[in-house]
């Protein structure tokens, strides 16, 4: 199969992607959903700065290798724009560090593909903050995502 193949396939049948979502990654959705193409270009036409208010970069001692990307942005208040923004800082940070990945990875606790792809494909963000809280202190992966 070329690389057009499956995209001819969406792009004649948008409506593949709710099947997608829905079987392959388990992902609930609303009973009905509207399904339509969306542009493709993802460029930044007029920049937009995003400055988180600290990161703090992790290196192997000896080999000088990034290991982690650790970014700080205390909350005094619970901000609805905060989840749009995040997500730029952790992909910009861990571009510009070459980072190898988050928290599990860096303290060598070895997620199985399955864990990986539930972070992935989470989009609950009291969930991925309880799994990021555990994985802090975790001794194994398996603890992170137990219960």
């Amino acid at each position: 199969m070329t690389h057009e193949g499956p995209l001819d396939l969406v792009r004649q049948h948008p409506e593949i992607a709710v099947d997608l979502i829905q079987n392959t990654l388990g992902i609930d959705l609303p009973g009905e959903v509207a399904v339509a193409l969306a542009p493709t270009d993802m460029s930044a036409v007029v920049p937009v700065q995003y400055l988180a208010d600290m990161v703090v970069l992790l290196s192997d001692a000896t080999t000088g290798d990034p290991v982690l990307a650790v970014i700080i942005e205390p909350q005094l208040r619970d901000s609805e724009t905060k989840r749009y923004s995040w997500p730029v800082y952790v992909t910009t940070a861990r571009r510009v560090a070459q980072c190898p990945a988050a928290v599990l990875v860096a303290r060598h606790l070895a997620p199985s593909e399955e864990q990986r792809q539930r972070v992935t494909s989470c989009a609950d963000s009291v969930q991925l903050n309880l799994w990021f809280d555990r994985a802090i202190t975790a001794s194994t992966a398996a603890e992170v995502f137990a219960g």
